[in-house]
């Protein structure tokens, strides 16, 4: 079907009709009800937690995305763990006497596990993060649907705690980053179970050498920890200059008649450019951030081999065997994809966080009084029956 879509797409313009149809348990109507039957459920605690809500109400999805991410990323480790003893059946081949040559199909069979870890790792993958997408893309529904009628329910005081503005950012921009990390957290999750894994191997292999690569690893942790600090604060900082420039906007949409009558253009547009500065100056200094992590994660593995061999070469000339030296490589080398996720899945997860924490404090506002519960819930009716017959419309 989506080959079908893509030629159709190429001989013409997409239209809606084009689209196949959403399921109706992916649809608005479904997910709203299931998450104001868990929200529901969880303001009832002495604490409630939307980060906790999604994770029980998605937790079968996480587990079996997790699972899948797991076999995944070791799958990378195939190689690696081969390449030692395929070096050494190369080797065994080298020797004048054949008596000590290898049995020829152990080749072969070094070469199924290669082959094998590549096919397990192409299908792992895709189909932990599309498990993990599809509950992003439903997580935006609900976030959204669930803010949308908070707000058509929002009493007075928290009106004025909670602008326009502020409102406007979560039901747009919050809830899309949300659907966009949701696909990396499995990933996040089990890097640093990869990246053990390795540390263990090169703890076999080497020896008390690799702990020289485990204290590169614990300072790369703690400035990950930093950074990722960092990250959450100016992230915080940028929604909430983000929501003064969307309110800004909002009320020059709304007025643009009394605006343009008493000529205040210069006036406004100078005060949206001035928050808009300030906005730009966070994501400077968040795009700063990324790279200098970016910059530690691709050196680390280098500068750790770097290390870790000439200790060891000092030490154990003896053993300093091609198959240990290729393989340890391969180690190293395995390394770089846990920490560029890491630090990818840590600078993405820490801007979901702070979106999460917005949308609970939106969500647990406190709400008009119950006699008007009924005008307000026939509003949002009338206009959600409306919206969807001019839809079947």
């Amino acid at each position: 079907r989506e080959l079908l879509l893509v030629h159709k797409g190429a001989n013409k313009t997409l239209e809606s009709d084009d689209l196949p149809k959403l399921s109706w348990n992916n649809g608005a109507e479904a997910v709203h009800a299931r998450f104001a039957a868990a929200w529901a459920d969880e303001r009832r605690k002495a604490k409630p937690s939307l980060l906790r809500m999604v994770l029980r109400m998605y937790r079968w999805s996480l587990l079996k995305s997790f699972v899948l991410a797991l076999l995944a990323q070791l799958s990378v480790l195939a190689v690696p763990l081969v390449i030692g003893p395929m070096t050494a059946f190369v080797e065994s081949y080298q020797d004048d006497d054949a008596a000590n040559d290898a049995p020829f199909y152990l080749g072969f069979v070094y070469l199924a596990v290669v082959l094998a870890g590549m096919l397990l790792n192409a299908f792992a993958m895709p189909h932990a993060l599309s498990t993990m997408l599809r509950c992003g893309v439903r997580a935006r529904i609900m976030l959204m649907t669930g803010l949308y009628r908070k707000a058509l329910r929002l009493s007075a005081s928290a009106g004025q705690e909670f602008d326009t503005g502020h409102v406007l950012t979560m039901i747009s921009s919050d809830a899309t980053r949300i659907a966009e990390t949701s696909q990396w957290v499995t990933i996040g999750l089990t890097s640093p179970l990869l990246l053990i894994t390795i540390l263990v191997l090169l703890l076999v292999q080497l020896g008390a050498f690799a702990l020289i690569g485990l204290a590169v690893m614990i300072v790369v942790t703690f400035v990950n920890g930093y950074v990722a600090k960092k990250w959450t604060d100016f992230t915080r900082d940028k929604l909430r200059h983000t929501d003064r420039r969307t309110k800004f906007e909002n009320e020059l949409f709304q007025g643009m008649r009394v605006v343009k009558m008493y000529g205040w253009e210069a006036s406004f547009l100078e005060q949206v450019f001035d928050v808009r500065v300030l906005e730009l100056r966070l994501v400077r200094k968040m795009h700063l951030i990324r790279i200098v992590l970016l910059f530690f994660m691709q050196c680390t593995p280098t500068l750790t081999a770097m290390l870790t061999f000439l200790a060891f070469g000092a030490a154990h000339p003896d053993r300093f065997r091609p198959g240990l030296i290729f393989s340890s490589l391969a180690y190293f080398n395995a390394l770089r994809i846990p920490l560029l996720m890491m630090a990818f899945c840590l600078a993405i997860i820490a801007q979901a966080k702070v979106a999460l924490d917005r949308g609970q404090a939106f969500l647990l506002a406190p709400e008009i009084d119950a006699e008007h519960d009924e005008h307000y819930t026939r509003v949002e009716d009338d206009e959600l029956g409306h919206h969807h017959q001019h839809h079947h419309q």
